[in-house]
């Protein structure tokens, strides 16, 4: 009897034990279940604030400053911040303190701005522009940038509000008088640029570089003077230097940069720059010089250059009178960088030159070469004497028909009023026919007969091309 009640009390406790094993996987599933609900709560809740942080803010008077936590709760990241007293005085950044990053940060001029010490969390901008009416303390924790614009409103100034700044990403680019002065240490990428516009104080640019950085992307100088290089004398290379509007500046310490790709002079006396000679450059990718006053040849500032890639742009220098050092270069034939800032007028020619009203001469092996190989991109006009595109199409034209390859290719008839036929010994790949403008007007693939019956009477000039890249000018005369 005890082992029968033993029993039952034993199979009592198995049917309990199996009866609760579903109960405890429904009361994991549902502590599961609430707990997910909970999380899709708080995430909805998130991304409802997240909404509520624009991708432009504008603040416009203390009121705006005062509000932004209150608006914005979750705003630590923005990309367009703009903060400007237009509506009403602002005093304090202090209610801002949650922001860390900001693409875009404007901050325009404001009287009574007392301190920046509101951005205390601010650690990356990517782009900065900053019109401080005073002298701020550094900004609280502000470690990298993308791009500093700085405007100084007064000359008396230093840039020392960046001075914890450690590293700058793109360029800086100073805007009015002030001191270079006041940056502590920090890196730079290998494009680090910079670019300085209507500075009349007396500075010294080598204090806007790191330390031991010997490369620059773009060294632009526009509308300033008294700028003092010393110290450039450290870089190896640039990439791209412009020099425009300025003078009373010593830019020999340039003279020991070694490697350029593309060099401009624009509005400038070169008795006031002092460049003298860049000696030690010897291949450029682009040469612009535009307005450029007592350029007598390319000599004075290139005297080693023996080639240029990508293009030449040679225009209004009054004082020029001799191009010969581009006679024996190899025709430009490379593609810009997209990210190169040249003169929009000339930024698709490889060759231009135009009004210089002393250049007599340019029948250069280079431009007959270029007017051969792309007669739409190059433009030689309103320069004295022979230096004129229709002319030099003539004279090049003349002296390549004394080749002997040109004994080879006939056209004929010639005078022709309809239809003409080129005869060679070589095959003929394709044929281009140029208005006395060096305008293409016509391509023909392996023609047979070219029919000119539309074209208006007057003197035409033909390029045939041959095999291995062979191309001969002919002069054709439509009757």
């Amino acid at each position: 009897m005890l082992r029968v009640d033993k029993s039952k009390s034993e199979k009592k406790k198995e049917e309990a034990s199996s009866s609760s094993f579903p109960s405890y996987f429904f009361n994991i599933k549902l502590k599961f279940s609430m707990k997910y609900g909970l999380l899709l709560i708080i995430n909805i809740f998130s991304i409802t604030l997240i909404a509520q942080c624009p991708e432009s803010i504008i603040l416009c008077s203390q009121e705006d400053v005062d509000s932004f936590r209150t608006k914005y709760p979750l705003c630590t990241s923005i990309y367009l911040l703009e903060i400007d007293d237009k509506c009403n005085p602002i005093y304090n950044l202090d209610s801002l303190y949650e922001i860390e990053k900001v693409s875009i940060l404007r901050l325009l001029p404001i009287d009574s701005l007392k301190s920046i010490d509101g951005f205390k969390n601010l650690r990356n901008v990517e782009n900065l522009s900053f019109h401080p009416r005073k002298q701020f303390e550094p900004f609280p924790r502000l470690d990298t940038i993308g791009i500093i614009r700085h405007h100084f409103l007064n000359s008396d100034f230093d840039l020392s509000v960046y001075q914890d700044v450690k590293h700058i990403e793109k360029y800086i680019s100073i805007n009015e008088s002030g001191r270079f002065s006041g940056l502590g240490s920090f890196s730079v990428s290998p494009l680090f640029s910079i670019l300085i516009r209507n500075c009349f104080a007396e500075s010294n640019i080598r204090t806007l570089l790191p330390t031991n950085h010997s490369n620059i992307d773009f060294f632009s100088i526009a509308n300033s003077s008294n700028l003092d290089f010393k110290g450039l004398e450290t870089l190896n290379s640039i990439n791209r230097i412009l020099i425009s509007n300025s003078s009373n500046m010593d830019c020999s310490p340039l003279l020991s940069v070694d490697t350029i790709k593309v060099f401009n002079l624009h509005k400038v006396d070169l008795q006031n720059i002092l460049i003298d000679s860049l000696h030690l450059i010897r291949n450029l990718e682009a040469l612009f010089l535009i307005d450029v006053k007592n350029l007598y040849n390319i000599e004075q500032i290139l005297p080693n250059l023996n080639s240029i890639s990508w293009a030449i742009g040679i225009n209004q220098n009054r004082d020029l009178k001799n191009i010969d050092l581009l006679d024996k270069f190899a025709i430009p034939l490379s593609q810009p960088s997209p990210i190169f800032l040249t003169p929009s007028s000339i930024i698709n020619d490889h060759i231009s030159i135009i009004n210089n009203p002393n250049l007599e001469s340019c029948n250069l092996e280079l431009i007959c070469k270029a007017l051969e190989a792309y007669p739409d991109s190059v433009f030689i006009s309103n320069n004295a004497g022979d230096c004129d595109k229709e002319k030099l199409l003539l004279q090049c034209i003349s002296s390549a028909e004394d080749e002997i390859m040109n004994d080879k290719v006939q056209i004929v008839p010639n005078p022709s009023n309809n239809i003409i036929s080129i005869s060679s010994q070589e095959n003929i790949q394709s044929v281009t026919i140029i208005d006395p403008a060096g305008r293409n007007i016509g391509e023909y693939q392996n023609p047979e007969y070219i029919d000119v019956l539309h074209l208006e009477n007057g003197i035409y000039f033909v390029q045939i091309n041959l095999n291995k890249g062979k191309s001969i000018i002919k002069k054709f005369v439509k009757i």
